[in-house]
Protein backbone atom coordinates (compact mmCIF):
# COMPACT_ATOMS: atom_id res chain seq x y z
CA UNK A 1 0.00 0.00 0.00
CA UNK A 2 1.18 3.38 -1.19
CA UNK A 3 1.52 6.03 1.61
CA UNK A 4 -0.86 9.23 1.64
CA UNK A 5 1.44 11.38 -0.05
CA UNK A 6 1.89 8.60 -2.68
CA UNK A 7 -0.11 7.68 -5.87
CA UNK A 8 0.97 4.75 -8.33
CA UNK A 9 -0.63 3.36 -11.53
CA UNK A 10 1.15 0.84 -13.62
CA UNK A 11 1.39 2.62 -17.50
CA UNK A 12 2.64 -0.06 -19.17
CA UNK A 13 4.36 -3.77 -18.73
CA UNK A 14 7.29 -3.50 -16.41
CA UNK A 15 6.43 0.62 -16.04
CA UNK A 16 5.02 2.57 -13.09
CA UNK A 17 4.00 5.78 -12.99
CA UNK A 18 4.82 7.24 -9.09
CA UNK A 19 3.27 10.39 -8.24
CA UNK A 20 4.75 12.40 -5.20
CA UNK A 21 3.04 15.27 -3.22
CA UNK A 22 5.97 17.52 -2.04
CA UNK A 23 5.80 20.78 -0.78
CA UNK A 24 6.27 22.49 -4.27
CA UNK A 25 3.89 20.16 -5.71
CA UNK A 26 3.00 16.57 -7.42
CA UNK A 27 6.34 15.25 -8.20
CA UNK A 28 5.71 12.24 -11.14
CA UNK A 29 8.22 9.67 -12.32
CA UNK A 30 8.18 7.04 -14.10
CA UNK A 31 10.57 3.52 -12.69
CA UNK A 32 10.71 0.78 -13.66
CA UNK A 33 8.47 -2.36 -11.82
CA UNK A 34 10.80 -5.28 -10.70
CA UNK A 35 9.42 -8.64 -9.81
CA UNK A 36 9.78 -10.38 -6.36
CA UNK A 37 9.46 -13.70 -6.54
CA UNK A 38 9.64 -16.73 -4.51
CA UNK A 39 12.20 -19.29 -4.62
CA UNK A 40 13.85 -20.67 -7.50
CA UNK A 41 15.36 -24.39 -8.48
CA UNK A 42 18.46 -23.27 -7.80
CA UNK A 43 20.30 -26.23 -9.15
CA UNK A 44 20.16 -28.06 -12.65
CA UNK A 45 20.35 -32.06 -12.42
CA UNK A 46 23.04 -32.04 -14.97
CA UNK A 47 25.35 -29.66 -13.44
CA UNK A 48 27.15 -29.45 -10.39
CA UNK A 49 27.37 -25.83 -10.17
CA UNK A 50 24.01 -23.11 -9.12
CA UNK A 51 22.32 -21.67 -12.21
CA UNK A 52 21.74 -18.60 -10.03
CA UNK A 53 24.21 -16.46 -8.33
CA UNK A 54 22.57 -15.31 -5.39
CA UNK A 55 23.53 -11.88 -3.74
CA UNK A 56 23.07 -11.17 0.25
CA UNK A 57 22.22 -7.34 1.09
CA UNK A 58 21.07 -5.42 4.02
CA UNK A 59 19.10 -2.62 3.62
CA UNK A 60 18.23 0.41 5.91
CA UNK A 61 15.45 -0.67 8.36
CA UNK A 62 13.04 2.33 5.71
CA UNK A 63 14.30 0.51 2.49
CA UNK A 64 13.49 -2.43 3.77
CA UNK A 65 10.04 -2.37 4.99
CA UNK A 66 9.15 -0.80 1.59
CA UNK A 67 10.69 -3.81 -0.23
CA UNK A 68 9.34 -6.67 2.38
CA UNK A 69 6.10 -4.60 1.66
CA UNK A 70 6.28 -4.87 -2.12
CA UNK A 71 6.37 -0.87 -2.36
CA UNK A 72 7.37 1.68 -3.97
CA UNK A 73 9.01 4.75 -2.83
CA UNK A 74 11.78 8.00 -3.96
CA UNK A 75 14.22 5.59 -0.65
CA UNK A 76 14.39 2.28 -3.38
CA UNK A 77 13.76 3.66 -6.64
CA UNK A 78 17.46 3.03 -7.29
CA UNK A 79 17.48 -0.11 -6.19
CA UNK A 80 14.40 -1.40 -7.78
CA UNK A 81 15.82 0.36 -10.76
CA UNK A 82 19.22 -1.69 -10.41
CA UNK A 83 17.52 -4.95 -10.05
CA UNK A 84 15.26 -4.39 -13.45
CA UNK A 85 18.29 -4.05 -14.97
CA UNK A 86 19.85 -7.19 -13.78
CA UNK A 87 16.98 -8.65 -14.50
CA UNK A 88 17.22 -10.15 -10.78
CA UNK A 89 14.55 -11.27 -8.43
CA UNK A 90 14.77 -9.78 -4.41
CA UNK A 91 13.18 -11.81 -1.38
CA UNK A 92 13.30 -11.56 2.20
CA UNK A 93 15.95 -13.57 3.69
CA UNK A 94 14.54 -14.56 6.78
CA UNK A 95 10.97 -14.31 5.23
CA UNK A 96 9.02 -15.26 8.70
CA UNK A 97 11.16 -13.51 11.14
CA UNK A 98 9.43 -10.46 12.72
CA UNK A 99 13.34 -9.73 14.37
CA UNK A 100 13.53 -6.16 13.13
CA UNK A 101 17.96 -6.90 12.69
CA UNK A 102 17.08 -9.64 10.33
CA UNK A 103 14.18 -7.96 8.81
CA UNK A 104 16.76 -5.80 6.64
CA UNK A 105 18.33 -8.97 4.87
CA UNK A 106 17.40 -9.63 1.64
CA UNK A 107 18.60 -12.56 -1.06
CA UNK A 108 18.98 -11.20 -4.51
CA UNK A 109 18.96 -13.78 -7.56
CA UNK A 110 20.47 -12.94 -10.64
CA UNK A 111 21.37 -15.52 -13.55
CA UNK A 112 24.37 -14.53 -14.86
CA UNK A 113 28.14 -14.35 -12.81
CA UNK A 114 29.28 -10.82 -14.33
CA UNK A 115 25.94 -9.46 -13.65
CA UNK A 116 26.07 -10.09 -9.99
CA UNK A 117 28.87 -9.27 -9.37
CA UNK A 118 27.96 -5.57 -11.36
CA UNK A 119 24.58 -5.72 -9.46
CA UNK A 120 26.42 -6.01 -6.03
CA UNK A 121 28.82 -3.30 -6.57
CA UNK A 122 26.17 -1.03 -7.80
CA UNK A 123 24.10 -2.13 -4.92
CA UNK A 124 27.00 -1.42 -2.83
CA UNK A 125 27.05 2.89 -4.09
CA UNK A 126 23.32 3.19 -3.08
CA UNK A 127 22.36 4.72 -0.08
CA UNK A 128 19.61 2.48 1.09
CA UNK A 129 22.28 -0.74 0.68
CA UNK A 130 24.30 -1.17 3.76
CA UNK A 131 25.69 -4.09 2.37
CA UNK A 132 25.68 -6.65 -0.30
CA UNK A 133 28.03 -9.62 -1.12
CA UNK A 134 27.77 -12.81 -3.55
CA UNK A 135 27.04 -15.64 -1.34
CA UNK A 136 29.81 -18.21 -2.44
CA UNK A 137 28.35 -21.51 -3.65
CA UNK A 138 27.89 -24.54 -1.37
CA UNK A 139 29.95 -27.22 -1.47
CA UNK A 140 29.27 -31.19 -0.66
CA UNK A 141 31.49 -32.11 1.88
Amino acid sequence: MAPSNMATRRISTGTELVAFLTRSGVQEIEIPVVMIMSSLSLIHASRSEPLVKEIIAQFSAESSRTLRNRETSPVTIEVLSALREADASIDPLHSGSNDPGLSRYFVIRVQDDAKAEELAQRLRSLEPTEAAYIKPHEEAP
